[in-house]
């Protein structure tokens, strides 16, 4: 089966807590939308299985208003859907504190901690919000990784949920490995490409 990808960038809500109260950041610009065959998405289906990470950096965070504290929410979202909607089988979240400022085209980062899933999940139009099992503590000054995995190669495949995204960022954000073959969530061999279209990343909003 043959497909040809082309590679992009988005952002992402933060419900950000302290001892006396939470709040919502948004973490990036809106700067367009995926396309139904385009990636990163945090909701890809137009391969059975996918592995991808997005880079925040801390200036980003705390020009959004962030402090040291524990993030406890992310959520995407969820501009246009495709005309059939899938489920990710074992869809998971991962986060990682790093002082990574770009990532690389050929390797991934090692060591982050799973904190929602895995668990078979169906995106939806509009936000799709994800309360993790275990609140991830950010340190104020680390810059954050966000993993995603999931997919079943004896599953099915449709298109990519279309999602706001934020670039170009003027360093790699986003990359991504995609296969209807293989379970990627433990998978560390070569990045299959990058997601920077010719130039700067693009990555989701968050």
């Amino acid at each position: 089966m043959k497909k040809t990808l082309i590679s992009l960038i988005l952002p992402i809500c933060l419900l950000f807590t302290t001892r006396t109260e939470a709040q919502t950041y948004t973490i990036g610009a809106d700067n367009g939308i995926n396309g139904a065959m385009v990636y990163p998405t945090p909701f890809g289906d137009y391969y059975k299985n996918m592995r991808t990470q997005h880079l925040y950096r801390a200036s980003e965070l705390t020009a959004a208003g962030m402090t040291a504290g524990f993030i406890s929410e992310i959520s995407w979202d969820v501009i246009t859907l495709p005309a059939s909607v899938d489920e990710t089988e074992g869809y998971t979240i991962k986060l990682l504190s790093t002082g990574t400022s770009s990532l690389s085209l050929t390797t991934w980062e090692s060591g982050a901690t799973t904190v929602w899933g895995p668990t078979d999940y169906t995106p939806v139009a509009g936000i799709n919000n994800f309360v993790l099992g275990v609140p991830f503590f950010w340190d104020g000054a680390s810059n954050i990784i966000v993993e995603i995995c999931g997919g079943n190669p004896a599953g099915v495949f449709t298109k990519n949920a279309r999602v706001t995204w934020t670039g170009p960022l003027g360093f790699n954000g986003s990359h991504t490995y995609n296969s209807d073959v293989e379970f990627l969530c433990a998978y560390t061999g070569p990045l299959y490409y990058d997601d920077s279209p010719g130039g700067p990343d693009y990555r989701p909003q968050i």
